[in-house]
């Protein structure tokens, strides 16, 4: 649906704080943003592409990847003459996000709300509008792809179908580099979102434009490739579908299209690629877009996501779901073999102010400092994990009774007293832990592990670096006074 509000509103003149208007998740809309991890962050072809092609769609000077944040607006791809960073209240995208649908002004000197906007008034003189929300699986708006040119005009059918097919692009490579953020401490990267991106003519096909990334790919320079048709990629191309693809102007009905084929490259080498082809109108006639990702590196991804279920991007630990199956596995050892078990909950003290003080960045560098301490005190068999935030949990099998916890305790604690170091910053760890004992018999894993909780949070409300057995587990083998004594004592 397009949002093109023409009526006058004396009670707002020239557009005036537009943004005082948020989102109904508002909080949660700018946390998620500032997850992405991408305010601020340099050019990056993938984008400059989407926002290229988007300018070309809708036959418009100037198109922007904008993202809208707590207080400023800033543009993570910029075509034409725009500012990359201003305040939230001087943005038109702070609209458009306000709801899922495309929202456009034809003539900002004519509308209320923008008349008197600096925008419009001043450089570059904008009068004609046009955003499509930057939507997250969520439902959260992260910012908006937007044209804009100097002269009043409305979107046609088309450019509004292309617009919207290129924001879905876009906020798919918003969440594919957030997952690549997330996972560089695996040394498993993805490249980008897609590999490969070619405009063509729909009718001879002939390659008229391909990204960086696709000429490093294939070996060639652009004034080379330009020579080319897609055929000369490789015989398995649909060369025919391609070209109903591009007939199919007439009948409204642009797609996309998907298959899988070979590229060959200028050494003659080989490489599978899965392609999407979508039809996008550029300022003359329409052209054929191609996307496409080698299949290697999606099965690389998949790969990934298979091993981000078990483990913890931050740590490298086991996360909280696999160290949930473990804990059962293990309970289920001991009822059947016997032995015992100790489950150990710890939390780092302050690390809320630490992400305040220092940034998510260094929040994320004291977590994984924090699992590579755990880990030098753990044994072999020792199970660590990250369950999430600030907490960590620790299982200790041992065949005979848990005096090794409680050594292992120790062990934590002292570890702790060497201070992280961040540039010319000290930051002191500490940590409070809580300690359980299996009881055996029909204990779930859900009661263990609430009994360890409720021990580290007693341990906290008793100060900072405490350290507190189960109530259940005070009677048991290992315990030994709220101080316990050094692993290996």
């Amino acid at each position: 649906m397009v949002k093109a509000d023409m009526k006058q509103d004396s009670g707002n003149p020239g557009g005036a704080h537009q943004s005082d208007v948020n989102p109904p998740n508002e909080a949660a809309r700018v946390q998620a943003l500032q997850e992405l991890r991408i305010l601020d962050t340099p050019s990056e072809e993938v984008f400059d592409s989407a926002a290229r092609l988007a300018a070309e769609a809708c036959r418009t000077p100037i198109a922007l990847i904008s993202l809208v944040d707590a207080d400023r607006l800033w543009s993570k791809a910029c075509f034409g003459p725009a500012a990359r960073n201003m305040p939230r209240e001087s943005a038109f995208c702070s609209q458009a996000i306000l709801d899922d649908g495309l929202f456009e002004v034809p003539d900002a000197r004519a509308d209320a709300r923008f008349a008197g906007h600096p925008l419009v008034t001043a450089e570059p003189g904008i009068r004609f509008y046009a955003g499509m929300p930057l939507i997250t699986a969520e439902g959260l708006a992260m910012g908006a792809l937007c044209v804009m040119d100097h002269v009043p005009r409305v979107l046609d059918e088309r450019e509004r179908t292309a617009l919207r097919d290129l924001a879905a692009m876009v906020v798919a490579l918003l969440e594919s580099r957030k997952s690549r953020e997330e996972s560089k401490q695996l040394g498993l990267l993805l490249n980008e979102a897609f590999d490969e991106i070619f405009v063509l003519h729909p009718g001879s096909q002939q390659i008229q434009y391909a990204n960086a990334n696709a000429l490093a790919k294939l070996g060639y320079r652009l004034d080379e490739l330009q020579q080319l048709t897609v055929a000369s990629f490789g015989p398995d191309y649909p060369l025919a579908k391609l070209q109903a693809l591009s007939m199919d102007i007439a009948a409204g009905d642009p797609g996309p299209l998907r298959f899988e084929a070979v590229h060959t490259r200028k050494d003659g080498s080989t490489y599978q690629v899965e392609v999407r082809a979508t039809l996008s109108n550029s300022q003359t006639a329409p052209h054929l877009v191609l996307l496409a990702n080698d299949i290697s590196t999606r099965k690389r991804g998949e790969s990934l996501l298979r091993r981000q279920a078990t483990v913890d991007g931050v740590t490298g630990l086991m996360n909280r779901r696999s160290f949930e199956s473990r804990l059962r596995f293990a309970m289920q050892r001991v009822r059947h073999d016997g032995g015992s078990l100790a489950l150990l909950m710890i939390e780092i003290d302050h690390l809320t102010q630490i992400r305040h003080s220092y940034g998510q960045q260094v929040a994320d560098r004291v977590l994984a400092d924090f699992a590579d301490r755990l880990s030098e005190c753990t044994a072999a068999n020792d199970l660590v994990a990250h369950l999430g935030g600030d907490e960590f949990a620790i299982l200790v099998e041992s065949k005979s009774d848990t005096c090794e916890a409680n050594a292992l305790a120790a062990g934590i604690r002292r570890n702790l007293e060497r201070r992280f170091t961040w540039e010319q910053s000290q930051i002191a760890l500490s940590a409070n832990i809580g300690m359980a004992h299996f009881a055996g018999a029909d204990e779930s894993a859900a009661t263990f592990m609430d009994r360890a909780d409720a021990a580290v949070n007693i341990a906290f409300l008793k100060g900072t670096h405490q350290y507190e057995m189960s109530a259940a587990s005070q009677n048991g083998p290992a315990f030994a006074g709220r101080e316990p004594p050094a692993r290996g004592a």
